[in-house]
């Protein structure tokens, strides 16, 4: 299984380069020190594989763990690209996940995704909004971060709600 997830992320040519593949044993790989040492080295794979933006914002490494989108939606968040594009899709699967199923709301109570969401807040906060000159491009950038705004308090009442509850 593992050989097919590397050879599918090499495939699908992301923008980063990826950990080598732990090596294979074709004798003695019933040794139980080898068996150990393996997945050692596979779980070593799979954390530097976690670690690379590319990687996480793609979808093979979610259907090789067997995860829901609602599994996915938070590290695609903590590691979007730095664009309101980004920042609007991440954002709306946050939402989505919230929406759909409060259970899943507590994946977003953890320190440092609150952490974030605030960091994403004041950047948003901070950016003038100013009336946007005639450049339709201007206006679309505008519309994104109001768009963002308002994906980000719906985001932010969903974990405000299970914080209130909680406490």
């Amino acid at each position: 299984m593992f050989v097919w997830l590397h050879a599918e992320l090499r495939r699908r040519e992301l923008a980063c380069a990826l950990p080598e593949l732990p090596p294979k044993k074709s004798l003695g790989n019933l040794d139980q020190a080898f068996v150990e040492r393996r997945r050692q080295m596979l779980e070593d794979y799979l954390q530097a594989l976690m670690k690379l933006p590319a990687v996480i914002q793609d979808g093979m490494v979610w259907a090789f763990l067997d995860a829901d989108e609602a599994t996915a939606v938070v590290p695609r968040f903590l590691c979007r690209p730095p664009s309101h594009a980004a920042a609007d899709r991440c954002l709306a699967q946050l939402k989505r996940a919230v929406a759909d199923r409060e259970a899943e709301v507590f994946r977003l109570c953890s320190p440092v995704v609150i952490e974030e969401l605030a960091n994403f807040a004041l950047a948003e906060a901070s950016e003038a909004a100013v009336q946007a000159p005639p450049q339709p491009q201007a206006q679309q950038a505008l519309q994104a971060r109001l768009g963002n705004r308002v994906r980000l308090c719906g985001v932010l009442v969903a974990v405000s709600v299970v914080i209130i509850v909680a406490t």
